[in-house]
């Protein structure tokens, strides 16, 4: 039965998902916060400033909490506590038990499969603990990388929503992608299958 719980650190074999913490400003701006190329396909501006990414955070641990139906994390590569991105489970519907899943992650870090990694880290939090039946993602038709994390983390395609957003050069299409609890399930039992043999 679904459940909101609080935020847990999850960990996977290179990577570790945290709660943000106000200390983290100057990695975020440094890493990515600041980075046109990231913002480019979020729906906020880049960080001008330390400052603004300072209250970035001060948003996430004010507005962005479990009581209020998300999971924001902070990517860390195991073994350094410096934020290279951001997952975030949210806009979690109670009544449908379903959510909606964005993420970032700094150009550097980029191309490593960290982002597939952390993705299914929450993955299987959204679905073995807190018992959602699906979970939402979409990207910009020009962002294929980040369509590429969706199917490698088993989200399947269901269409495009056309001129959703209106962006610097006019309205734009998203694709959508989801997964159901039935369909995560399957694929763990696949995984699961392939490691015995």
């Amino acid at each position: 039965m679904f459940r909101l719980l609080p935020q847990e650190i999850l960990h996977t074999p290179r990577l570790t998902l945290r709660p943000f913490r106000m200390e983290d400003a100057e990695a975020n701006f440094r890493n990515w916060d600041s980075n046109p190329k990231v913002a480019e396909f979020m729906l906020w501006d880049p960080s001008k400033t330390v400052a603004d990414s300072r209250e970035r955070i001060e948003e996430f641990l004010r507005d962005y909490t479990p009581e209020k139906g998300f999971y924001v994390y902070a990517i860390t590569q195991t073994g350094s506590d410096e934020p290279i991105g951001c997952v975030m489970l949210g806009w979690i519907d109670s009544d449908h038990h379903s959510g909606e899943l964005v993420y970032m992650l700094s150009p550097a870090a980029q191309g490593k499969g960290y982002m597939t990694e952390a993705v299914s880290a929450l993955l299987d939090f959204a679905f073995g603990k807190l018992e959602l039946n699906r979970i939402q993602a979409d990207c910009f038709l020009r962002n294929p990388a980040s369509a590429r994390v969706m199917q490698k983390c088993g989200l399947l395609y269901e269409g495009i929503m056309r001129g959703l957003y209106l962006g610097k050069e006019g309205y734009e299409d998203l694709f959508v992608y989801a997964i159901l609890r039935s369909d995560w399930e399957f694929k763990k039992e696949r995984e699961s299958k392939h490691v015995r043999n």
